[in-house]
């Protein structure tokens, strides 16, 4: 019998009023979630005697080690006297050897294959190195056998990585290739203390970025080709990346929103920063003349006129695509080169839609849920608010090329700002507590039915997440209630005082690492 649950709920709730009273006391309740969720994974997860139920990131016990090690990093923003030790935690989770692993082609991502626990050794042990040298992790050499195999593999095919004959998950972020060059990139950050054994380990691997990003380009390329053989040049995209047969998913973790986020992390050729641009000037155009909707994929799928309503998720649906946005607002020479006034339209009906729409029944995960449509807020307002201004110039630069090209632009400018983006993201952050499994082992009586997660501790769907949401956002508020100190003239001027210092970005979908402005 299907649930009668609605797709959404109708949001009741009113955006935050953003004050230093209300900001540290979302503070200190987001901290105690913290902490009675690490208790509650303590209590329910160990470590599998069997390895073959270990899992991946997405849906194992390596998300949940890589929950931890975040949090190891974030201390100083979430932890509220305690005696919780993260790493010592994840360190207990930790599976030491691996066993039996088969690569597939088409299926190389660090975050939901075979690659992702062979990834999570080696980047505990780079933890280990950076911030607990006195512990005993060691890694195991066939783990850097198995990523540097899945690194050379994914490299050698063409354009397109095929899998049961179509590209499902060829460059795709959970499945694909994008989740490989995530991984890479990832460790690339945090190698700065690592011994020489393991940089030489993985220094082949690393060398591949620059061939990995121009496979994944190519396939965009390749796709686009194939789209416009079948369908036309109408609505075709500079870069597109098949999805399922005959369909090119647009979401974050299935899509080329997904993608392109993490291609802008890399160093790119002028070419294909404007093949970018480009792209995600088209997706945006989508994205408004659905009135802030993104579908699924191009074209549609037949099931898509059966749904209630187009999805706000994550990984199908605008949050994605207000990740990517909030990414490139953070490359101020990239907007001031290629920025078009469709990227903020899409901006403000994307935000609108997830405020109207994204109450999800489906709970607060990350992937199709609460904490991440909440959490695709929180890049845009960094830039907003720490980068406003700076934001502004670089489109005046851009308002006055497409003027004098002859393009007409609408001079009113966009009343977005930092709060407007906070103000919504914190509702839906807090209302995350009242969805299982959080709900039920602290038992807070909940407003709303919210489905329970098939995988209840996991980082895609279950507590992991919603952790890592939860723990991001405390170091947005520590970092705005600074400045609000600073601003007040209550606390001293520190010149090496960074906003993003603590925040390691969206776990997964960008360079996790620590951030700087």
């Amino acid at each position: 019998m299907g649930s009668t649950r609605p797709q959404f709920y109708p949001n009741t709730l009113q955006p935050t009023e953003i004050s230093k009273a209300n900001l540290e006391s979302i503070l200190q309740e987001l901290q105690l979630a913290i902490k009675n969720s690490v208790d509650i994974i303590v209590n329910n997860c160990q470590r599998p005697s069997d390895a073959s139920t270990y899992g991946n990131i997405y849906s194992g016990t390596p998300g949940i080690v890589l929950t931890l090690l975040r949090l190891e990093r974030q201390k100083s923003s979430i932890q509220q006297p305690s005696d919780q030790d993260y790493f010592r935690i994840a360190s207990n989770l930790i599976m030491p050897t691996p066993t039996d692993i088969e690569l597939v082609d088409g299926r190389l991502s660090a975050l939901a294959s075979n690659v992702g626990p062979s990834f999570m050794r080696i980047l505990a042990y780079c933890e280990q190195l950076n911030l607990r040298p006195e512990a005993d992790l060691t890694p195991d050499p066939e783990d850097f056998r198995v990523f540097n195999e899945a690194v050379e593999r994914a490299t050698l095919h063409g354009p397109v990585c095929t899998f049961k004959g179509f590209s499902l998950g060829g460059d795709e972020l959970i499945f694909g290739r994008a989740g490989l060059l995530w991984a890479l990139l990832t460790l690339k950050k945090h190698i700065t203390r690592a011994s020489e054994l393991l940089k030489t380990r993985i220094s082949t691997a690393l060398q591949s970025i620059p061939k990995l990003v121009d496979a994944i380009i190519a396939g965009g390329k390749q796709g686009s080709q194939n789209y416009i053989k079948s369908h036309g040049p109408e609505n075709a995209l500079p870069l597109m990346w098949q999805w399922m047969e005959g369909y090119y998913a647009l979401g974050a973790i299935h899509g080329a929103t997904g993608i392109l986020t993490m291609l802008l992390s890399c160093d790119l050729s002028d070419e294909q920063q404007q093949d970018i641009a480009d792209t995600v000037t088209g997706l945006c155009r989508i994205c408004i003349d659905k009135n802030g909707h993104f579908p699924m994929s191009i074209p549609d799928r037949p099931d898509a006129s059966t749904r209630p309503a187009p999805f706000v998720q994550l990984c199908h649906g605008p949050p994605g695509l207000l990740v990517l946005l909030g990414v490139i607002h953070e490359k101020t020479s990239f907007v001031e080169r290629f920025w078009r006034p469709e990227w903020d339209l899409a901006i403000r009906l994307g935000t609108e839609k997830i405020w109207e729409e994204g109450l999800l029944s489906k709970g607060g995960n990350l992937c199709h849920g609460l904490a991440g449509n909440a959490w695709s807020l929180l890049p845009l307002h960094n830039a907003y608010e720490y980068h406003g201004n700076s934001l502004q110039a670089a489109k005046d630069k851009r308002i006055a090329e497409l003027e004098k090209s002859g393009f007409a632009i609408n001079t009113e400018k966009d009343t977005l700002n930092g709060d407007y983006f906070l103000s919504r993201a914190l509702p839906f952050i807090l209302l995350a507590r009242e969805s299982p499994p959080y709900s039920q082992e602290i038992d807070i009586k909940t407003t709303f039915d919210f489905r329970a997660p098939d995988r209840p501790y996991s980082f895609g769907e279950g507590l992991s997440g919603q952790i890592s949401a939860w723990a991001e956002t405390c170091a947005v508020l520590k970092a705005r209630l600074r400045k609000m100190e600073l601003e007040s003239g209550s606390a001293p001027f520190d010149e090496d005082w960074s906003p993003l210092a603590e925040q390691l970005g969206f776990f997964g979908l960008v360079v996790n690492g620590p951030r700087t402005v």
